[in-house]
């Protein structure tokens, strides 16, 4: 009886451990899912760092790094298209751009 008890124990204490856990990595990831504006922020960063290296004639960097941010986004779009499929106006609106 007392091996049953301790096992039950240990499977209670596991049991509430990984709700805890659960729980606060649900909380750190909420806190840290980026908003619009964060992703409009970094895009003007990016671009400024962009506009700052063509005025330094370092024109190689920045088509390096435009084409990287290029396949970034790609690699978003796809990877959304696959998540959630948008209806057919929305997805004509944006193919549109």
């Amino acid at each position: 009886m007392k091996i049953l008890k301790t096992a039950g124990l240990l499977l209670g204490g596991l049991l509430l451990g990984a709700a805890a856990a659960s729980w606060w990595w649900w909380h750190v990831m909420a806190s840290q899912m980026s908003s619009k504006s964060i992703d409009v922020a970094f895009r003007a960063a990016e671009e400024a760092e962009w506009a700052a290296l063509l005025r330094l004639n370092e024109t190689t960097n920045v088509i390096e790094q435009l084409e990287k941010a290029m396949r970034i986004g790609v690699f978003d779009l796809a990877e959304w298209e696959e998540t959630a499929m948008l209806d057919e106006k929305s997805r004509l609106a944006r193919d549109k751009c």
